[in-house]
């Protein structure tokens, strides 16, 4: 069957088994993801290192959030559109959020760079681990444009039909940031730094691999002359993706306190 048209026509039960396994695989297999840091950080630097980890994660949360915002919005704009037959302004969405995310990753970048001390300050970073919570960021915030891509666009894959290929893009980052850390944590004993490196590596591979995707794609095709900003599809994208945004965001500030609480609890 016609991907644009499977969710028109194709049967409701089959339809929901193709989506939602790959979805499932993916939120269990995030498990990982999530954990490796945190595992080869505590074998090669100790709590001192977890601390740090503990310490930079609302940020790392924060950039989580605004890809969410266009995960939720962006792709269920263009799953509208879809709908209703109207690619070319799924191809303009498509097009928006890239260069929204780019230039919102950029900001988000240059003011880490700028401010990381008073950032990191902020935080709950203490003498003893800020310089392990700074030799992560400096390596982490150029990533961070491709982590935002990462969790915005694997859902315009999925929107398009096409759940396979988003469950293959995240396993291609899971892999990617397992092996690296292993490598540049454990035998390379790069510690913080290597961890960082493991994690951007790992934004920025399924990054790339959906950047490929879209502009091979033979329906939600990237074209070039739509990657600008326009501000009545953000506007659009904002009572949904705006929710998306502030839960994860909530979730990244709410784990400041419960680190703080560890954190005294080691010492």
């Amino acid at each position: 069957m016609d991907r644009s048209f499977q969710f028109r026509d194709a049967k409701l039960l089959p339809l929901l088994i193709k989506f939602s396994i790959p979805s499932t695989i993916v939120a269990l297999s995030s498990i990982l993801m999530n954990s490796t840091d945190r595992y080869f950080i505590g074998q090669a630097v100790g709590r001192t290192g977890i601390s740090a980890i503990a310490t930079i994660y609302p940020l790392i949360v924060l950039g989580d959030a605004l890809g969410m915002f266009f995960n939720a919005g962006g792709s269920s704009l263009v799953s509208i559109q879809l709908g209703q037959n109207n690619l070319a302004g799924a191809k303009k969405t498509l097009g928006t959020c890239i260069f929204t995310v780019g230039v919102i990753g950029i900001i988000y970048t240059l003011l880490g760079f700028i401010f990381m001390d008073s950032i990191v300050r902020f935080l709950g970073a203490s003498d003893s681990n800020i310089k392990y919570v700074e030799d992560y960021c400096k390596f982490f915030l150029p990533s961070v444009t491709f982590q935002m891509a990462f969790w915005s666009f694997c859902a315009f894959v999925r929107s398009e039909g096409n759940p396979i290929m988003s469950m293959m893009i995240n396993f291609a980052s899971i892999f990617a940031n397992v092996i690296l850390d292993y490598l540049l944590v454990m035998v390379l004993d790069w510690g913080m730094k290597g961890a960082a490196i493991a994690t951007s590596m790992a934004n920025f591979v399924p990054a790339m691999l959906l950047l490929y995707h879209f502009y091979k794609s033979d329906l939600l095709k990237l074209e070039n002359k739509n990657i600008v900003w326009d501000f009545q599809i953000v506007k659009k994208m904002f009572s949904t993706g705006f929710s998306s945004f502030a839960n994860e965001f909530l979730y990244g500030t709410d784990m400041i306190p419960i680190k703080d609480t560890y954190i005294l609890s080691t010492n």
